[in-house]
C-alpha cells in the first residue's frame, strides 16, 4: 500500500510538471509566455528611463527584457525537464504488488475526513441563456496588430 501512495505522489508531480513545462518549453515552437513573466519583462522594459529617449534606445531596453524572458524560459524548461527524468527514475525503482487490491482500497476509502463522503457535483444542464454567447475566436494576427507588431505586448 506505502509503494502505491509513492507512486501516486509521484504520478501527480509527473502531471504536474508536465504542466509546467509545456507552458515555457521554448524549444517545441512555444510563443507565448506565462503572464507573470510577460509581466515581469514589460516592468524590465520599462525600469530603465533614459533623458531624451531616442526610438533605438527604447529599441534596445525592450529587447534586453525580451532576451531576458527568453533566458528565463530556456533555464526553466531544462529544470523541468531534469525534474521529470528524476521522477521517472524514481517511479521505475518503485515495485507495485497486487496494484489492483490497492487501487481499488485507496478507491473505497478515498476520502480522508470522516463522516460520509461529499455529494456528488450535480452535471450543467444546457440553457439558451448560458449556451448562446457569441464568441469570436481571437487570432494571432489580430494579437499582432494590436501590439504593433511586437511579439508579447511590447509594443504597449
Amino acid at each position: 500500500m506505502a509503494a502505491f501512495a509513492e507512486a501516486t505522489r509521484i504520478l501527480f508531480k509527473i502531471i504536474q510538471t508536465t504542466h509546467h513545462l509545456q507552458n515555457t518549453a521554448v524549444t517545441g515552437g512555444k510563443t507565448v509566455p506565462p503572464a507573470s513573466l510577460q509581466r515581469m519583462m514589460r516592468e524590465l522594459a520599462t525600469l530603465v528611463r533614459p533623458a531624451s529617449p531616442t526610438e533605438d534606445t527604447m529599441m534596445k531596453l525592450a529587447g534586453n527584457a525580451l532576451n531576458w524572458l527568453h533566458t528565463c524560459m530556456q533555464i526553466l524548461e531544462e529544470h523541468y525537464q531534469e525534474i521529470l527524468q528524476q521522477l521517472t527514475e524514481r517511479l521505475k525503482r518503485i515495485h507495485l504488488t497486487n496494484w489492483p487490491e490497492a487501487f481499488q482500497d485507496m478507491e473505497d476509502h478515498g476520502h480522508s475526513t470522516p463522516g460520509p463522503a461529499p455529494e456528488p457535483v450535480p452535471k450543467r444542464m444546457a440553457s439558451p441563456e448560458t449556451d448562446n454567447f457569441p464568441q469570436k475566436p481571437c487570432t494571432y494576427t489580430e494579437k499582432v496588430q494590436k501590439n504593433r507588431g511586437r511579439p508579447w505586448g511590447l509594443g504597449d
